[in-house]
């Protein structure tokens, strides 16, 4: 994959439309150098690390790119975000940027957070449709008894409140991994 500023377009992560990236800002490119090397020699620096940002010409959205690699190795890049949900312009603003902030950390491996991030879009949505109760399980109990969501929606629902909490609480022994974040990230997007 090359960096946007080769007039070439890419699918946003925003909006979704295949687009061009004007560019906005670069940082000069750091050198590392390992402990062998001599720092006042270029040449020696085994690694790069450049970091640009561009802007979507369709939506403005904001675009970053990280190129690094070295001289024994191909140069790598990495943009970010990674992918963002394309939410319909029907679901509330609130749960829109809730979505959006799940994805956001799981673009970044952020297992916990995202699965604590999907179990808040549950419950925005379960609050949206009417759910009722003190706790998430009665809100998401109470639909299903409404038969306002399906019995299948209702134990996925519940799976999310259960992972969610594992990623919020520091006294569940174990942290989520990926798997149970793509799970939540999945459901959540449908």
């Amino acid at each position: 994959m090359s960096i946007p500023q080769d007039k070439h377009t890419r699918e946003c992560p925003y909006c979704h439309k295949n687009a061009q990236f004007n560019f906005l800002w670069n940082q000069e490119p750091i050198k590392i150098f390992n402990a062998k090397s001599d720092p006042c020699d270029e040449k020696s620096a085994w690694q790069r690390n450049d970091v640009s940002v561009y802007v979507c010409c369709v939506c403005g959205g904001t675009l970053f790119t990280r190129a690094y690699g070295n001289k024994l190795q191909e140069q790598k890049l990495d943009i970010y975000p990674v992918n963002l949900p394309s939410i319909p312009k029907e679901i509330p603003d609130k749960i829109k940027s809730i979505c959006h902030e799940a994805h956001t950390c799981f673009n970044v491996g952020a297992w916990n957070a995202t699965t604590t991030m999907c179990r808040r879009a549950v419950q925005e949505c379960i609050i949206d449709k009417g759910g009722q109760g003190n706790t998430l399980y009665n809100q998401i109990d109470d639909l299903a008894g409404k038969r306002i969501i399906t019995d299948d929606i209702k134990d996925w629902a519940h799976e999310i409140r259960i992972l969610g909490r594992d990623g919020a609480h520091a006294d569940i022994p174990t942290d989520v991994g990926e798997q149970e974040a793509k799970f939540c990230i999945e459901f959540t997007d449908e």
